[in-house]
């Protein structure tokens, strides 16, 4: 999770679109009112939030003991262990999470569950190497070869594990990779390419190798394990743009970078044919890019295919209200709410079908981040990226039907996208708040809100599909690790939306 510069907005009613030296910008604006996501029909034993997104200040401090929000979904396994860092990767029956550095910790490092029973999650193994006591959002897997890759957060060093038996990992190598570090990123289909980004290595002790250029891009050939090196370097045209993260499509060909600017977000679509097959001197070729500026803080872009057609869903976690880390002071509600801007980042959907002008064509807006509930949402939260989006994903990449995302503190949020221009929320699972309970290993309790003590919300970051789509796998920092299903109820309702 990272912060860049806070970012500017603009609302004029114009989309305009220019083509320079091959290479297609397109810039989409809207001054019209945001309309917000359909509501989910809840069922009759689900408790319900009063507001879609919203953990509102009388429900944060209801007496008696917290119990989590939710609808059409129900809590089936948990690991609670000692919190999480929000970040986490599954391969066979096995997850692998991070935890934040803290010397309070039992068990430090990166936390392996055996998940062959969903219901039951069971710790296996704890990977503390000096890397994975600090991997943040640094894991891949390598699933043709078994492996798992991450890096120590803000550093060039890097360790492979073997995942032949993953319920116990074994380090294979620890490499340094000279100009080059992971953040977070993306693997190549084969598994010989890394796809990384130098982000936010400034945050907490931790600064960047000077042999890095900051908010780049980086090709880190993985071909042997043991002397990962890095092939292509993407410097970005502008020199604002802040690389989050890049994803891969399906044959390897492109990925999609996130990135942050002054004004605003940006998805911009790489090709990386000549990378991926080691083509000489290959480098990353921009093919086009597609800007916004009434969210910022891209995190993440997920490649996927509705009915045959391609898109791209992206997610921001700055809107217009902005929560110092740490701090918790907000800015006063007339100078953050007067422009009609979102109040926090949300979930879009691109079409990429033409790759030379991307076409942005809907927002998944939820009440509470809708630019007229600015004013009465901001004093909410307890982290500084509130109610905003970090991750998604989907039941099925090649036909997706189902859109999960972690909206921080709005919970794990789930849509129908089978039309994509008009999604439409169909569930959520909200935590219990953990309030003055400390997990030594949560992200938020570390750096994010480290002195607020009372947090009234959890935070949910990453969620995956797993069980054909009728589970979500997912994280949050205080709870740790949860499997929710969908309700017996819902399933026979919508039975389309589960059907191969």
């Amino acid at each position: 999770m990272c912060v860049g510069r806070q970012l500017g907005s603009c609302a004029v009613s114009l989309v305009v679109a220019v083509c320079l030296f091959s290479i297609c910008i397109r810039f989409a604006w809207s001054e019209t009112a945001e309309h917000t996501v359909l509501k989910a029909s809840c069922g009759q034993e689900d408790r319900t939030e009063s507001v879609q997104g919203e953990t509102t200040l009388a429900e944060r401090f209801m007496p008696g003991r917290s119990r989590a929000y939710k609808c059409n979904l129900e809590l089936v396994g948990q690991f609670p262990g000692e919190g999480a860092a929000g970040f986490a990767s599954a391969y066979k029956d096995c997850v692998f999470y991070s935890t934040w550095t803290n010397p309070q910790l039992r068990h430090p490092g990166v936390t392996v569950l055996d998940l062959s029973n969903p219901r039951q999650p069971v710790a296996t193994a704890y990977l503390d190497s000096p890397v994975m006591r600090n991997a943040n959002e640094s894991l891949l897997v390598d699933p043709t070869r078994g492996l798992l890759f991450a890096n120590r957060f803000g550093s060039t060093a890097f360790d492979v594990y073997d995942l032949s038996e993953c319920r116990h990992p074994v380090l294979k190598n620890s490499v340094t990779v000279s100009g080059g570090t992971m953040h977070t990123g993306g693997l190549s289909p084969n598994g010989r390419t890394l796809y990384t980004t130098a982000c936010c290595s400034g945050m907490g002790t931790f600064s960047l190798d000077p042999s890095v250029p900051p908010f780049a891009a980086f090709a880190i050939d993985a071909s042997d394990t043991a002397k990962l090196h890095v092939i292509a370097t993407w410097i970005p045209p502008q020199s604002d743009w802040f690389v989050h993260s890049l994803t891969l499509n399906g044959d390897g060909s492109r990925a999609y970078a996130s990135i942050s600017s002054d004004s605003g977000s940006v998805l911009a679509i790489l090709d990386v044919g000549d990378i991926q097959e080691r083509r000489p001197d290959a480098q990353f070729k921009m093919i086009s890019h597609v800007s916004w500026n009434d969210s910022n803080g891209q995190e993440f872009a997920l490649p996927i295919e509705i009915q045959g057609r391609p898109y791209v869903v992206t997610t921001d976690i700055l809107g217009a209200i902005l929560i110092p880390m740490g701090s918790g002071k907000r800015q006063p509600a007339k100078t953050t709410c007067a422009a009609g801007k979102l109040g926090w980042g949300v979930e879009r959907i691109v079409d990429i079908s033409d790759e030379r002008s991307p076409k942005l064509i809907s927002k998944v807006v939820l009440e509470v981040a809708a630019p007229e509930n600015c004013a009465k949402v901001m004093y909410d939260p307890t982290i500084a990226f509130g109610y905003g989006t970090f991750a998604c994903s989907v039941d099925n990449d090649r036909n997706a039907k189902l859109l999960a995302c972690g909206n921080f503190e709005g919970g794990l949020r789930v849509f129908d996208i089978r039309d994509p221009a008009h999604p439409r929320e169909v569930a959520y699972y909200k935590p219990p708040a953990l309030r003055m309970e400390v997990r030594p290993g949560s992200e938020d309790r570390n750096i994010v809100s480290p002195q607020l003590k009372d947090h009234t919300a959890d935070d949910v970051m990453f969620p995956m599909f797993r069980n054909g789509g009728q589970e979500i796998w997912f994280m949050s920092t205080d709870n740790g690790f949860q499997v929710v299903r969908f309700t017996a109820h819902f399933r026979d309702s919508y039975k389309d939306l589960f059907s191969r």
